[in-house]
């Protein structure tokens, strides 16, 4: 009896970090932050607030960058009207063509709506917001789960570059907010753990059904509260694995629908990348290091990257997949002298990227294999390895040792906050944006959505250059569309028409882009009957109608084909 009660009284001890309790039976449970004053929470939530806010400012005056975020929001009619809320929910094929059914985000952007409507800036400072707050619930969660240097973790998440296109791009809204969601279900999952209490459990289960409806990117949050029980070892973890049983499901649920959807963003065919089981096993293992070298050293950070060569045949291209294997096979071995923590960050790293990460088909696949807004969650397990190893050492080094870390990890931090204001220049419009992409990879899409840039801002030369640019590297009927109303605008309209015409078929065979060939009619409608041709007219008018009853107006030609 003496015994039991002395393992119980060993049970409720907290660790020396303040973060972390041995519970009966030896296993180790998160606790809350019981040792910090309230005084000390509020620092500390102002300095990451603080520093999240001045680093990202530049963003408070951005605008749209052409690039899925008109789509989402100022051409958006799902927006405009008070029936548009029920649509967002009961109605995905009502979406505009490309945008994907998360209906917590179009939600939210139909509250915003109402009280800006497309002016973008309200929309900038709400996902500025939604970061700042993120970055506390980093701070939290981390310390929650016991791990050093927890605030050096949730400033890092707060002040990095690497998060800019995140947070700048508006487009990618659904990636913030779904974060929130996503660190919300495994703080109340936490909570649960440590009290047992049913109502945090249904807490983390409504708040991760939450960020799927935002974004199903999330959908690794079971596979990382794994981890989190391979590395604590809980009391009854048993239990909690059966309990992970109705999360597994929801994720399961609308990761379907979300590729149902993404298969109906074409029309009559599915995106296919056509890579095979070993290019993608190459891509997986290159996308990893590549992401960890923009944590380390995050410079050349640009909107969309090239896509590399994937050449199964070249030796050096398996450096990468073994050179991970050997990482996770090292740490895994030495776990019992240097803990779980190392190969638990990295698990936690990889799991979070891998369903980006070119295992599977997606559209944004057919523009690059990798995107910085993809490791908007996953960083935070090199975050917090590198919190924690900085902490760990300056403990050991004493405290001269300390105060200098505390100034280097400062400098750092500073450092980060600089290059993230910088990096935000880029997100200033839709010119910088694609400036920027089209200065450090050339490519034909790119170089179009340059030309269409310019044509809205009426530059007509410049934009018939960048275009027939981007059709000398491929015919695309996207293209063909812009460059048709370039000429349009030059009074060029028999050579409008063939653009337009050639534009119909490439849509029509290969690219099928949903929504765009009955803009492509409307406009051939109209530059044939400025040229006369009327019977033909008519009937261009008749099927772009068939198509899309909103296009009533035969004098304004349809200018924009969607991003």
């Amino acid at each position: 009896m003496a015994r039991r009660k002395h393992r119980a009284q060993t049970g409720q001890r907290v660790a020396g970090s303040g973060s972390a309790a041995l519970a009966p039976g030896g296993h180790t449970v998160a606790t809350g932050p019981a040792h910090l004053t309230p005084g000390g929470m509020m620092v500390r939530l102002a300095l990451i607030v603080g520093s999240a806010l001045v680093a990202y400012l530049p963003v408070v005056r951005a605008g749209y960058v052409r690039f899925d975020d008109t789509d989402y929001i100022e051409e958006n009619q799902l927006l405009r009207t008070a029936s548009g809320l029920a649509r967002i929910w009961t109605s995905p094929q009502a979406y505009p063509p490309g945008v994907p059914y998360y209906p917590v985000t179009f939600s939210l952007h139909w509250a915003e709506f109402r009280l800006w409507g497309v002016d973008p800036r309200g929309y900038h400072l709400v996902s500025l917001g939604l970061h700042a707050v993120n970055a506390v619930l980093v701070w939290l969660l981390l310390y929650r789960l016991g791990v050093p240097g927890a605030l050096l973790g949730g400033l890092l998440f707060a002040v990095h570059p690497v998060q800019v296109q995140s947070v700048a791009w508006l487009a990618e809204r659904k990636n913030v907010l779904s974060a929130t969601f996503y660190f919300l279900a495994a703080l109340a999952w936490l909570r649960f753990a440590r009290t047992g209490s049913r109502p945090w459990y249904a807490v983390s289960l409504a708040t991760f059904l939450l960020g799927l409806l935002s974004k199903t990117v999330i959908c690794t949050l079971p596979a990382a509260l794994l981890l989190w029980i391979w590395w604590r070892r809980p009391a009854r973890s048993g239990k909690y694995l059966l309990l992970l049983g109705p999360l597994v499901c929801l994720s399961v649920l609308l990761v379907a629908v979300t590729f149902w959807r993404e298969n109906t963003l074409l029309e009559g065919k599915s995106f296919e990348s056509g890579l095979s089981a070993v290019q993608r096993l190459l891509i997986v293992g290159r996308a990893m290091w590549f992401y960890l070298a923009k944590l380390l050293v995050p410079v050349n950070l640009i909107p969309i990257y090239p896509h590399w060569p994937v050449d199964t045949g070249a030796i050096g291209a398996y450096v990468f997949p073994l050179g991970l294997a050997v990482v996770i096979v090292a740490a895994w071995l030495l776990r019992r002298r240097i803990g779980r923590s190392p190969l638990a960050a990295i698990l936690f790293f990889v799991i979070g990227l891998t369903p980006t990460s070119g295992l599977i088909d997606f559209g944004y696949l057919a523009k690059s294999f990798v995107g910085d807004h993809y490791q908007y969650i996953p960083s935070l397990g090199i975050f917090a390895g590198l919190a924690a190893l900085v902490t760990r050492l300056a403990a050991r080094l004493g405290r001269r040792a300390a105060y200098a870390g505390a100034g280097l990890a400062a400098a750092l931090l500073l450092s980060l906050g600089v290059l993230t204001w910088r990096q935000c220049g880029v997100y200033r419009d839709a010119e910088s944006f694609w400036s920027c992409v089209v200065a450090h990879n050339p490519s034909p899409s790119a170089l179009s959505a340059l030309g269409d840039v310019y044509f809205l801002k009426r530059d007509l030369p410049r934009a018939e250059e960048l275009l027939r640019r981007a059709l000398a590297g491929r015919d695309s009927a996207r293209t063909r569309f812009r460059l048709g109303c370039v000429l349009i605008e030059r009074q060029q309209l028999a050579a409008a028409a063939e653009e337009f015409e050639r534009a119909l078929w490439l849509n029509r065979t290969r690219d099928r882009i949903r929504g765009l060939n009955a803009r492509l009619l409307f406009n051939l409608g109209f530059c044939y009957s400025s040229l006369g041709q009327h019977a033909r007219a008519a009937e261009a008018y008749r099927q772009a109608r068939e198509l899309d009853p909103s296009l009533m107006n035969p004098s304004n030609p349809q200018e924009r084909p969607g991003n």
